[in-house]
């Protein structure tokens, strides 16, 4: 994943909106912009006392999430996003779910079995690209090209989705706890497993 460049130069769009021009751009000059710009929404969570924000490529998805945004605040259904990494987050699940706090979306406790199979594809396949990265932070198109050069590695279509239910599991939990505004492995497209004749 790479890490978005720092800009030099920002000016407010609308309130709670920034643009967040790159740097380099011909605005810093004040001229016409030649860059293609961020848009960074911001919102105050009066629990966490601390401002939550995100980027985004367009004015209208700032817009969007922000007024969303505000509206989960009010309901008491967001808070600040967590700092943990992926690793510390995926850890602290698993210790929850052999424990049984931690359950399935139906309320069953996980299989031991099922648990085992989900630690191996996690440290396998997704860990060491993500394991340092903040749970909040991963992207649907970070996951969206991870599934995609797994794809061209060779990997099964089943594989792939199985690869992926933990990792559902994980931020599923994390969204209805509030450590995350959104949930990264929703929308993914995925190619279809094929019955072998």
């Amino acid at each position: 994943m790479q890490e978005e460049r720092t800009p030099r130069h920002t000016t407010t769009a609308s309130t709670g909106i920034t643009i967040r021009h790159q740097s380099g751009c011909a605005s810093s000059a004040s001229r016409r912009c030649s860059c293609k710009p961020r848009y960074q929404a911001q919102v105050w969570s009066t629990r966490d006392k601390t401002p939550i924000r995100k980027t985004f490529r367009t004015l209208s998805e700032a817009k969007t999430w922000r007024q969303d945004a505000a509206v989960a605040l009010r309901r008491g259904t967001m808070r600040a996003p967590s700092k943990a990494s992926l690793r510390e987050a995926w850890d602290a699940w698993l210790k929850g779910a052999k424990a049984g706090t931690v359950r399935t979306r139906s309320g069953d406790p996980f299989k031991p079995s099922a648990l085992r199979g989900y630690q191996q594809v996690i440290a396998k396949r997704v860990l060491p690209d993500f394991g340092g990265v903040r749970l909040s932070e991963v992207t649907r198109v970070d996951l969206q090209d991870l599934a995609d050069q797994w794809l061209s590695q060779g990997l099964d279509p089943s594989t792939i989705r199985a690869t992926l239910v933990p990792l559902r599991a994980l931020y599923r939990r994390a969204l209805s706890r509030g450590d995350v505004v959104m949930n990264p492995t929703s929308g993914l497209e995925l190619p279809a497993p094929r019955g072998r004749r």
